[in-house]
């Protein structure tokens, strides 16, 4: 539930000169009513660096609010050919990145893989 005032910031960058990067976002939202965002698959990869805990999901609106959600501070986006169901905290900041498919899938998925390592490693 809203807490009084919406206070929401973006910064958007130009795109990159190699044209991997499409967009780059960076946003603090506070004050909002807690939701579902549903994601449909975007035509570029989404790379969120999540500064205010873990990004909290799954593939439907009961898993996303359930607790087999998937949560991360570090999410790759945009692989999926269905939606996926995102829940949207009172408050969030963050950047996000829109990366060129044909630019950015292998190097996000060598990214993917070394984060899964280092989190394998801290268990």
């Amino acid at each position: 539930m809203a807490t009084g005032t919406v206070d929401q910031e973006m910064v958007r960058m130009a795109p990159g000169r190699g044209g991997m990067v499409v967009s780059a976002v960076g946003y603090r939202i506070a004050g909002v009513r807690t939701g579902l965002h549903r994601g449909l698959p975007p035509p570029y990869l989404t790379l969120i660096f999540s500064l205010d805990g873990p990004v909290t999901g799954g593939p439907t609106p009961e898993q996303a609010r359930g607790p087999d959600a998937f949560r991360a501070d570090i999410v790759v986006g945009g692989l999926q050919q269905a939606p996926a169901y995102v829940v949207q905290p009172e408050r969030e900041s963050g950047v996000q990145l829109a990366v060129a498919r044909h630019h950015g899938a292998g190097t996000l998925r060598g990214l993917a893989a070394h984060v899964a390592l280092s989190e394998r490693r801290l268990t």
